[in-house]
């Protein structure tokens, strides 16, 4: 059932979103106001791609080393960070191409 609390939810999810790369954590779901069984039901629908077990992703935002260096760090928050050639590659330094996430 999709009621307006569950799109004003979806929306704030969205907007989230769509400032990280299209990455976002379970926990930022529930803070947006979704369940884990929405979580499910979008996943399972092909919205939503699990990167990890509390990391997601939706589906339609294209693929890009910034994103899916993101998405390991939200895996652990304080716990994992960009590092070497892909701290290199986000500060844009020569010869330093954005291709390993460390």
């Amino acid at each position: 059932m999709r009621d307006g609390t569950s799109n004003r939810a979806a929306e704030r999810l969205t907007r989230l979103a769509r400032s990280q790369y299209g990455v976002f954590t379970r926990q930022q779901a529930h803070t947006c106001g979704l369940t884990d069984d929405s979580l499910w039901r979008r996943t399972k629908s092909g919205l939503l791609v699990a990167e990890s077990k509390n990391v997601f992703r939706f589906a339609v935002v294209p693929q890009s080393f910034k994103q899916m260096l993101l998405a390991q760090c939200l895996r652990a928050p304080g716990r994992i960070w960009a590092s070497h050639r892909a701290a290199g590659a986000l500060w844009q330094l020569d010869e330093i191409l954005p291709e390993v996430v460390e």
